[in-house]
């Protein structure tokens, strides 16, 4: 996330590593994340637990899908990052 009405204000290479600030920030919020769900599928998968209800589903999909999730906003925070560390311009 940035705030745009602030940096714009400041010269390009303060707004650069303004945006690999943000990049980093992003990486680290999706890597604890995604090591939170990762232990939490890694429980689920080995107890067994199940979804109380009519159906008692497994927890474990659930869990799983959560962890695909994060790995693919790291996955993008990072992209995210290598282009801006890679790249001369302002990319928008």
């Amino acid at each position: 996330m940035a705030v745009d009405a602030l940096a714009r204000l400041a010269p390009r290479s303060v707004q650069r590593g303004l945006d690999v600030l943000a990049s980093l920030c992003g990486v680290a919020a999706y890597g604890v994340l995604g090591w939170a769900a990762w232990i939490a599928f890694d429980r689920a998968w080995l107890s067994g637990s199940l979804y109380i209800g009519e159906l008692e589903l497994m927890a474990w999909p659930g869990r799983l899908l959560v962890v695909l999730g994060l790995a693919g906003g790291l996955a993008a925070c990072l992209l995210d990052l290598v282009r801006r560390l890679t790249s001369g311009e302002e990319n928008e």
